[in-house]
């Protein structure tokens, strides 16, 4: 579990403008009932600035030596290998942005960014898998030099199995304490009932995510940059969460260290059957390939 080093407290909002939480509640379900069709992204942008008043910047610098602990997964399923060359890298990473032609959960069309989660189960079912699916598991260590701005998007409460709980309850509190320092105790109520909306939307907004897509893109390229962002995986039943990086943070804090080629065999329930296939690595900039060992296949415990 992470531990605390350096939290960063709120963005700045003039907090004597923000109405009484009964107001404001109500302005955050009129929030939620608009039909974003046909908006533009600053219009959407504009209405959650305009219903929401604030965007908390709620958020951990992590040290070097923390961070550097991680990797990374990321996986990716059924590339056609006439379009994309498997022995690059960049396969692996971030997506070009001309193929991101509809909204994630956490980017805007035709932004690119790199989802990823620090389990590999989240990784593969986060991607959606079919049995028959083919797929490559990237491995990426985090290297970086710098501490790293992580942004929390994740509810107060998480499973107990899900290994982030601890640092969701953390982080409440952590926000509590600082705007009692802020002498801004009578806005408590306010920055948790934006937070629980803001998780809620990551774990429940259905496509085209146009809140949510846009939280983070506010998060990730707007003023309030972040080189990550942590949201729960709703397709691990939030037992496991996902993490969404910036492209030039991938660049500059995670080195790639291997991919896995996998196949999707049966699936029954929770429970996922993968046959692996080989090892990719980069030896003097060439992609080589050799036999999974049993020590990598304990990765995948919790699917096989």
């Amino acid at each position: 579990m992470i531990k605390r080093e350096s939290l960063e407290k709120f963005s700045e909002v003039d907090l004597d403008l923000m109405p009484d939480i009964e107001s404001f509640k109500a302005d955050l379900t009129q929030l939620d009932e608009i039909n974003f069709q046909g908006f533009s992204e600053r219009e959407i942008y504009d209405k959650i600035y305009d219903f929401g008043r604030i965007m908390p910047s709620h958020h951990l610098m992590m040290s070097k030596e923390n961070f550097n602990k991680f990797t990374f997964f990321r996986a990716r399923l059924n590339i056609d290998r006439k379009k994309e060359d498997t022995s690059l890298i960049q396969t692996y990473s971030c997506p070009p942005s001309g193929v991101c032609k509809s909204n994630g959960r956490a980017n805007l069309k035709y932004k690119s960014v790199f989802y990823c989660s620090n389990e590999p189960h989240a990784a593969i079912v986060e991607s959606k898998p079919e049995v028959g699916s083919e797929g490559y598991l990237s491995f990426w260590k985090a290297d970086a030099k710098r501490s790293i701005k992580m942004g929390n998007c994740l509810p107060y409460e998480l499973p107990a199995v899900n290994e982030w709980s601890e640092f969701a309850s953390y982080m409440f509190d952590e926000m509590q304490t600082g705007l009692k320092l802020m002498n801004a105790r009578d806005k408590i109520k306010h920055f948790v009932m934006m937070n629980r909306f803001i998780a809620q939307k990551f774990k429940e907004e259905k496509e085209p995510y146009y809140i949510s897509s846009t939280i983070s893109d506010i998060f990730l390229f707007d003023g309030l940059w972040h080189d990550f962002l942590i949201y729960p995986s709703v397709m691990a039943d939030l037992k496991c969460c996902n993490m969404v990086f910036h492209p030039n943070s991938v660049n500059e804090n995670l080195k790639f260290n291997k991919v896995v080629k996998f196949k999707v065999k049966k699936i029954d329930g929770e429970l996922m059957h993968l046959k692996f296939g080989k090892v990719g690595y980069i030896e003097n900039t060439k992609m080589k390939w050799r036999k999974i060992s049993k020590e990598e296949t304990k990765y995948f415990n919790q699917i096989d």
